[in-house]
């Protein structure tokens, strides 16, 4: 792989992550503003429904940052050994960089990320059912 292609494909990686993120918070602002505006019309089956569609969805979006991380921590790591080998990267001081901390990096970053994004769904989840449990108790 050249060093070209590996910044290419960094800002690849880059590009995916962010979208993962930008669509999780976009569903996950959906399903708020659903319990909120709805969850109360909703029958018992609907509201097991909207919800889990919202878990399993959010699930993949789970699973595929999970993914894009390791893979751009794999790039990462191999763009220091490139640089550390002479091979090029010269100009972004890559190979004074530790692959140890790296991976460490990588795995504190991706561990609070994911950790969000879990307790995103388990909030939003509480929220909906919170809203449709308010709004039954008020009309009745």
């Amino acid at each position: 792989m050249t060093e070209f292609e590996m910044i290419s494909t960094l800002q690849g990686y880059n590009n995916i992550g962010i979208a993962i993120v930008m669509n999780f918070f976009t569903v996950l602002t959906a399903y708020l503003a659903a319990g909120y505006l709805s969850a109360h019309t909703l029958t018992r089956g609907m509201a097991a429904f909207v919800t889990a569609m919202f878990v399993v969805l959010s699930m993949v979006f789970v699973l595929a940052a999970s993914n894009n991380a390791t893979a751009t921590n794999h790039l990462l790591v191999e763009m220091v050994k490139f640089a550390k080998a002479g091979k090029g990267l010269a100009w972004g001081n890559w190979a004074s960089m530790s692959v140890e901390n790296f991976t460490i990096g990588a795995v504190v970053v991706t561990t609070v990320l994911l950790a969000i994004m879990i307790g995103g769904v388990i909030a939003g989840v509480y929220f909906f059912y919170d809203c449709r449990k308010r709004s039954l108790q008020a009309s009745s």
